[in-house]
């Protein structure tokens, strides 16, 4: 799989054909939104897809994929923000199935509810019991619709001690035999690269209850344009974590990312909670979103082969390859910038920053001399 193909973004209702055509310019292969089954199903028995089709139809025409959150309760079912009773699950799968059906043969991701394991999202109480019963009620009933798509879950809240203990639950009441993926939303404030031992401890965890080989997704994970007393700075550090974020999904083979999310949430910067989005509310992309576009035009064809070790645990030096064998070295540090002697055959090729300023390079004598810095950097070798 190559890098552009596991890019994905979540947006919400209201997403405008202008909204899609700036994620189909950034490189995002995958949507994430909400499919509201309460907004479908306002009637017992009765369903309107119509808010959803007019998306899927845009998504559609640039060759986007859906990536569909079934979610969340219903109150012709259930008195809370759940499904626990018998009536609530048999009318959740019928509304699952009835998505699947109206949605299949586009190879989708069908993710049951969002973070189930977070009170906000599934109350009064989140239940790993009432989760898992939904799911292996429900997931089945996908499967037989859509045969194309891909059922995945839980959208983990959080790679924590608590939330790993949720996971392994569901996974002691046998969710791991009816999904395909497995989703979390590894949300930190801290350097991206911590996040790879979070997927080792997640694995680790899968393999105990399953001999499958079973995929992470990363469903959902942003970082918030930080306000700075100057905005580019802030727009910046957002540009680096999400362009690494995205790299180092990549080299541990995760096989979607999805970044929270095109726009931001409010308009308010001073509100953390409404700025992770690559775009401002008036259309004006974010240093961000040119960082994302740069990478999935830069190392289109390309899929990573492996990590380059110098001893030097802060820097990361990946090495891609594309069917051409043609290689590439994607390159930063997590510490401050300094230059780095590597071993290369002698050779030419292109160096091109974070946002896309690109330079002629040679090197002889078997080595080149490289700029780390907290914004990745692309080697094209030629």
């Amino acid at each position: 799989m190559t890098v552009p193909d596991t890019l994905g973004v979540n947006v919400h209702m209201g997403t405008t054909k202008q909204d899609v055509k700036m994620i189909d310019q950034a490189g995002f292969k995958w949507v994430r939104f909400d499919l509201n089954w309460s907004n479908v199903e306002s009637k017992k028995g009765v369903y309107n897809f119509d808010a959803y089709d007019k998306l899927n139809r845009s998504l559609g025409k640039h060759g986007i994929k859906p990536y569909y959150i079934l979610d969340y309760s219903n109150k012709l079912y259930e008195k809370d923000n759940s499904v626990v009773t018998p009536e609530g699950r048999r009318a959740f799968k019928n509304f699952a199935k009835e998505a699947a059906q109206r949605y299949k043969d586009q190879g989708a991701v069908w993710e049951i509810w969002n973070e189930p394991n977070s009170n906000k999202f599934w109350s009064p109480q989140p239940s790993f019991e009432e989760y898992s019963r939904l799911v292996n009620e429900v997931a089945p009933a996908i499967k037989r619709a859509d045969k194309s798509g891909k059922v995945v879950a839980p959208a983990l809240n959080g790679i924590n001690e608590d939330s790993l203990k949720w996971l392994e639950e569901i996974f002691k009441k046998g969710i791991l035999k009816n999904i395909d993926m497995l989703s979390v939303h590894p949300y930190r404030n801290h350097l991206p690269e911590t996040v790879l031992n979070d997927y080792t401890k997640v694995r680790k965890l899968i393999k105990k209850y399953s001999s499958n080989d079973i995929p992470i997704v990363s469903g959902e994970w942003g970082y918030v344009t930080e306000k700075t007393s100057n905005r580019r700075d802030g727009e910046l550090k957002q540009a680096e974590y999400a362009t690494r974020m995205m790299l180092i999904n990549s080299w541990m083979r995760i096989p979607i990312s999805v970044w929270y999310g095109i726009k931001n949430d409010g308009q308010d910067i001073n509100v953390p909670g409404e700025n992770y989005g690559l775009v401002w509310p008036d259309n004006e992309p974010k240093i961000a979103y040119r960082s994302i576009r740069v990478l999935s035009h830069t190392t289109k064809g390309y899929h990573v082969e492996k990590r380059l070790e110098y001893g030097y645990p802060e820097d990361y030096i990946i090495q891609m390859t594309n069917s051409n064998n043609k290689k590439m070295l994607v390159f930063w540090t997590t510490e401050k910038e300094h230059y780095l002697t590597i071993s290369l055959p002698n050779g030419n090729g292109r160096l091109i920053s974070m946002l896309g300023e690109s330079q002629k390079v040679k090197w002889n004598q078997k080595e080149i001399v490289l700029k780390l810095t907290s914004s990745p950097s692309y080697l094209l070798i030629e």
